[in-house]
Formats: structure tokens, C-alpha cells, sequence
């Protein structure tokens, strides 16, 4: 039984080994697309598919001063509506304030030739009448009240070190949390050793406090989204020669961090004089960090920790700092681009271990030009989450006829402790998994207000959306009744059958089965993922098979938690594996540890297989399972 848009098994995208992370969002199949705006030489795009296609907007402002390509300097979205963007932009040498509530698709312009309006432009957490912006005046520094329409400069603090004249503003952040406080960094261009400033306002910058002075840095600052109390500060270059020399911590006073709202700080180990740019995941935590390319894969930088610790990004075609991007929608997903001559944008779905490539198209005069030659460089952009539309009301959910199916093959057939994937309308009011449900390990019964029984027993639910529901089953056999609870009531019951076995494999694009090699490399024919280079089987690979429903296990499983690591939980029953009908050998097959309900059928690719497509079942318990594809290629 096909299924039409099925979505994948969100356990395996969010909670399994890490080839399964890539293996998901390669394929496509993650979570909502994002928006993106991209601020380029020749104006804005727009991408609404996570940055994978772009389209070029074009711009035709009223005021007869604003003619031709809009440059882009500086974007941001509005903190409370995706579907707005402000961008500052130069029409010719005429300074602009644009902005779009569309999405991008459409702008109005704001011509500003007496304030030259440039970078970092940004915008108040709830009143998005308030702008900050980096500008050509006394300070640095221009703020406005109406929405963009008129700017004013502002004044800082005297400066309280003796040499530093004028405090001048080189990065600005607003509070993600808190509205009226912004927080600037100083004095920028005239940095020298122990002449740096970082000023707060929580006034609007209508009034402003030194929070702390003869700091070492002069760059960007930023705010922690999820702790409005962790400030990092960055160097662009200006770092004092006896930086590297005097760090304790083995740093090289690239970057700095105040874990009390930026009144003291200390150095992080880095290890590069120069933080361009800095991005961090909501969710997970882990921090992104453009710096020069001082050695070979190195201009992309992350932390798991804090900033304690430091590991490089591989990725060669990050030339000079990159600026990058997280997503708002989808912990582990991180844009960046080249920053040197940028035309592509480039997205890591699994923390910066492997990324795809997205080209921005080469720019057009007009709507109606056959032949496009001009190369749109980016300046800025921005990561912004989907629009949501108005709240769904609750309904009595209802499953589809014989909707209760394996949750890898998506066929009829499941056991106890296996995966099951429910389809059907009015299932749940949005799209959820279970990332921020599971505590100390224990799996959730409940998600957003959706639960599940199986055989009068509550499931365990990792994915739910308005039509898809993914759990792992209960300890359960025969004829048993499965129904749906939500806000809106229960679904009428279905009754399914329950085997001890139900064996199936889960599936890659084109029916091809998940098989990896000893080393996690994926046993797949190449095409499969887009940008990512794979080699199909060869005979005599020894390949490791994932599927569910392969029956009890000894020792038995514990049941609503993660698989111990502490010892090998290994099918009763050894299952046979075919490959074209030629039996391949079986080394074994256990439960993968620290995962729930998932089994590694570890196996021999036969010498005599010739090149193809094959099918592969596996039989265990006198039960064989739906055929998938293995590609082989010598």
C-alpha cells in the first residue's frame, strides 16, 4: 500500500547514528521549508524552498532618484512576521531604507541621501518602528523611530580613557528578548590595545551606559537567542600583536564572550585573530564562526560548548571569513557563504559535516530577458522561519483506511517494539518530533496533546503532523485496536494484526535500501542525495542493513527507552537475507544501541552479483519482508 506525501520516519532524521541525520535531510525530507532573502549587487531574492532555488526581484521604485539595481547592504527580518524584511540598499551613490511584507517579492524604498545609511542593520525584538544602523556620521551610528522613514544619529558616552577621543560604533546587537536595549561596540576604527568600549542602551539608545571599557576587541557584537544574558564580541582584523602571545587560554583573541550582560568578559580560544561573523542554533546551541582561511578547511569554525572548545568545518570552498546563518526552523541546518565573490549559497542539514550548494542565478535587466549574464553578488542575507498561517482549529482526527503501516516500509505488517507510521486527516494542529520530549532518556506518550494507543497500551510518539503520525509501538500481539487522541477528541478505532515479526528495511529514494558500510559510508548508487558523491555495493562489501520489525530480542529490549550501550541486544531469531534470490551471508543482528526499535542486519555482499539494481528481502520467523533495491556496481 502506496502513500501519497509521506513524510519520513522523524526519529531517524532526529535521533539516530549520524549518517541517518545526513541521510534524511539529503533526501529532502526534513521539516518545513524556510524562507530566505538574499541582499545582492543586483537587489534582493528570495528563496522558499531553504535556499535550494532562487528567484531575482525586481525593484521599480517611485522616487526618480532610486533608478537601476538596488545594492543591497544590510537585511533583516521582522523578529514577529517572516514575511517582512528591511534591507538598506544605495540606488547609484543614493542611500535607501527598503522594506517588504511580502516575503521579498515586492518592496517599497525610502530614499535617505543625507544619511548614509550602510551595515548591520537592526531592528527592536516588539517595536519594529526602531532601527539601529552603521553609518557614515560622528559615532558611527544612526537610529529611527518611524519606521525608517528619518534618522537621527546617536550619542554616545565621552570617552573615559585617556588617547580615545570619540567613541566611534563598530557592531550593534538588539536584545532578542528584552525591547528598547540595544548594546554597541566601540570604538572601531581607532582600536588600539585596551581602547574598546561596549556601550547599553535600554532606552532605545536614547540614553546610554558604559557597560565596559579598555576591553581588547573591536568587531561585531551579538546576543545568545536563547540566553539574553551571553554576549560575544568579535575582532575583524585590528587584534593587538601580543594577543597571541599573552592568551591563557590558548586563543588568539578572535572572540569573547560575557556570560553577565557584557560587563566583564574573557577571551575564547579561537585560535584566530579574527571573528567575522557569528551565528547560533536556537535550539542546540552549537555556535558558528566565520575566520580568515589560515590553513586549509579552516574558515569555518564550530563549538558544541560554549566556545570552550573549537573544531574546524570541512569545507575548502569557504574562502576568506564566511558569513553564515542558522536556521530558525531546523536545529542542525546552517547556511553560509564564501565571502569572497559570493554567488552561492552553500547549507550544512547535519551541523557543517556535509553541505550542499545552491547557485544564485545570474541577474536579468528585465522580467522577459531571454539571456541573463550578470553576476549578483551577495552582500547580506537572511534566514527566516516559514510563515505560519492562522491557528487550526481542533478536529476529531480520522485514520485512513488500513492507515497503520510499517513505519520503514510503509506496507502492512507491524510488531511490538517497532516503528509504526499512522496516516490520516486532523491527526494534530502542526508539525512536531519529539527533539526537546525525551527527558533522561525516557520516550514521550504524548506530543503537543497527541497520543496514541496500540492495543489499549500507550505508544510512543516521536513525529506528528496534520496527516502523519510516527510512533514506536507498545508491548502488544494479535488483533488489537489503535485510535488517535488530540484537543479535538479520539478517532474511531482501527484494528490491526500484531505479528512477532514484521521484518522491513527503511528505504532511500527510488526503493533503495539504507545500507552502510563499516565505516558509515553510504551504500547507495551515486545521484541519489544531490551534491553528495556515493558508491553503490560491491561484492564483497560488508554492509550494515537498518529496518525495524525484526522481532523480540535477547536480552528483551527495555520498553519506552533508548537501547543500553552496556551490551549487545541481538534478534532471537537469526534472519536470512537475499540479494536477486542469491542468499547473501548474515553475520548477525541486534538492536542499534542508544537508539529505540531499530535493527543493523549486518551482512556479506555475494562475490557473484553482477552490476544492477537487486532486489533484497530478509525472512525471519517464516515472515519475508517487502523487497527493497540494492544497488551494485563493481
Amino acid at each position: 500500500m502506496d502513500k501519497p506525501d509521506r513524510e519520513p520516519n522523524h526519529f531517524f532524521v532526529k535521533h539516530c547514528v549520524c549518517f541517518l541525520v545526513a541521510l534524511a535531510t539529503l533526501a529532502g525530507q526534513g521539516k518545513a521549508a524556510s524562507f530566505l532573502y538574499a541582499g545582492t549587487t543586483l537587489g534582493p531574492y528570495r528563496s522558499t524552498d531553504s535556499g535550494a532555488t532562487w528567484k531575482q526581484i525586481y525593484i521599480t521604485a517611485s522616487d526618480p532618484t532610486l533608478q537601476g539595481f538596488p545594492k543591497m547592504l544590510s537585511m533583516v527580518a521582522d523578529p514577529k512576521d517572516p514575511m517582512t524584511v528591511y534591507s538598506t540598499a544605495l540606488f547609484g551613490s543614493v542611500h535607501a531604507f527598503m522594506k517588504s511584507t511580502d516575503g521579498a517579492q515586492t518592496w517599497s524604498a525610502i530614499p535617505q541621501p543625507d544619511v548614509p545609511i550602510s551595515d548591520l542593520l537592526s531592528v527592536d525584538c516588539a517595536n519594529t518602528n526602531v532601527f539601529y544602523v552603521l553609518a557614515d556620521v560622528p559615532g558611527g551610528m544612526v537610529k529611527s523611530s518611524d519606521g525608517g522613514v528619518t534618522w537621527t544619529g546617536v550619542t554616545f558616552p565621552a570617552a573615559p580613557i585617556a588617547g580615545v577621543q570619540s567613541p566611534r560604533v563598530y557592531g550593534i546587537a538588539t536584545d532578542p528578548k528584552v525591547s528598547g536595549v540595544v548594546y554597541a561596540l566601540g570604538p572601531g576604527s581607532v582600536h588600539r590595545l585596551g581602547r574598546g568600549f561596549v556601550f547599553k542602551s535600554a532606552d532605545f539608545g536614547n540614553t546610554w551606559s558604559v557597560l565596559a571599557d579598555g576591553t581588547d576587541f573591536a568587531g561585531h557584537i551579538f546576543v545568545d537567542p536563547s540566553n539574553n544574558q551571553v554576549l560575544y564580541a568579535g575582532n575583524i582584523g585590528a587584534a593587538n600583536g601580543d594577543c597571541q602571545a599573552t592568551a591563557s587560554n590558548g586563543g588568539m583573541c578572535g572572540l569573547y564572550k560575557s556570560t553577565d550582560g557584557g560587563k566583564t568578559w574573557v577571551a575564547l580560544p579561537l585560535r584566530s585573530s579574527v571573528a567575522g561573523n557569528l551565528a547560533i542554533d536556537a535550539k542546540s546551541g552549537v555556535i558558528y564562526v566565520g575566520v580568515p582561511l589560515s590553513q586549509p578547511n579552516s574558515a569555518l569554525m564550530k563549538s558544541t560548548d560554549g566556545g570552550n572548545t573549537w573544531t574546524s568545518v570541512p569545507a575548502t570552498f569557504f574562502l576568506g571569513a564566511p558569513s553564515v546563518r542558522t536556521d530558525p526552523n531546523v536545529s542542525g541546518t546552517v547556511y553560509a557563504t564564501a565571502n569572497v565573490s559570493a554567488t552561492i549559497v552553500y547549507r550544512s542539514t547535519d551541523s557543517g559535516a556535509t553541505w550542499s550548494s545552491f547557485p544564485i542565478p545570474q541577474g536579468c535587466n528585465t522580467t522577459t530577458e531571454k539571456i541573463c549574464s550578470f553576476d549578483a553578488f551577495i552582500d547580506d542575507f537572511v534566514v527566516a522561519a516559514a510563515p505560519q498561517g492562522p491557528p487550526v482549529q481542533p478536529s476529531q482526527p480520522t485514520l485512513s483506511t488500513n492507515g497503520v503501516v510499517s513505519g520503514a516500509s510503509f506496507k502492512t505488517g507491524i510488531t511490538s517494539n517497532s516503528w509504526v507510521t499512522i496516516f490520516g486527516t486532523n491527526l494534530a494542529s502542526k508539525t512536531d518530533d519529539w527533539s526537546t520530549a525525551v527527558v533522561n532518556g525516557k520516550l514521550p506518550t504524548t506530543l503537543d496533546g497527541v497520543s496514541v494507543t496500540i492495543g489499549g497500551k500507550p505508544a510512543y510518539v516521536e513525529f506528528v503532523s496534520p496527516t502523519q503520525i510516527s510512533v514506536l509501538a507498545p508491548d502488544v500481539s494479535g488483533n488489537v485496536s489503535v485510535t488517535v487522541t488530540n484537543a479535538g477528541g479520539t478517532s474511531a478505532v482501527q484494528t490491526v494484526t500484531v505479528s512477532q515479526y514484521a521484518p522491513a528495511f527503511f528505504l532511500w529514494p527510488n526503493n533503495q535500501v539504507v545500507a552502510t558500510r563499516q565505516d558509515y559510508t553510504y551504500a547507495v548508487k551515486n545521484g541519489t542525495f544531490s551534491g553528495v558523491t556515493t558508491v553503490a555495493a560491491k561484492p564483497g562489501d560488508v554492509l550494515i542493513l537498518w529496518g525495524t520489525g525484526f522481532g523480540p530480542s535477547n536480552p528483551p529490549a527495555p520498553s519506552g527507552v533508548a537501547v543500553p550501550t552496556d551490551q549487545p541486544y541481538s534478534a532471537a531469531t537469526m534472519p536470512q537475507v537475499t540479494i536477486n534470490s542469491v542468499s547473501a551471508m548474515v553475520f548477525g543482528a541486534a538492536l542499534a544501541p542508544g537508539s529505540a526499535g531499530l535493527y543493523q542486519v549486518a551482512i556479506l555482499v555475494p562475490n557473484n552479483l553482477a552490476d544492477g539494481d537487486w532486489p533484497l528481502q530478509a525472512t525471519i520467523g517464516g515472515v519475508t519482508s517487502p523487497i527493497a533495491v540494492l544497488s551494485v556496481k563493481h
